[in-house]
């Protein structure tokens, strides 16, 4: 599958080291829907890529009742709830991980 190909390329290419599990019943999805998927996990691939500062690269793609694509990285966070301060300090803070 195309994402399998996309995610080694991207990991030889950022010197990660990947993990890659995309299940057989995922091969035969519509080209619309692997289209979507496909994009989806470049953009990821890609902010892991140039932010992340991370040495692995985990993904995971799985069919169930739905599809599930998983990419995780070793690499820097980004905030996930607002700094208490929303000006510039509590920005920068964000951007470097303070909080």
């Amino acid at each position: 599958m195309a994402i399998e190909s996309l995610a080694e390329s991207t990991a030889r290419r950022a010197g990660l080291a990947a993990e890659i599990q995309v299940d057989e019943n995922t091969l035969s999805l519509p080209p619309a829907i692997e289209q979507g998927v496909y994009r989806i996990a470049q953009e990821a691939f890609a902010n892991v890529a140039r932010h992340a500062s991370a040495t692995t690269l985990h993904v995971t793609l799985r069919r169930t009742d739905g599809l599930q694509l998983t990419i995780r990285d070793n690499g820097r966070g980004f905030c996930r709830s607002p700094p208490v301060s929303m000006g510039i300090t509590g920005s920068l803070a964000c951007a470097s991980g303070r909080r």
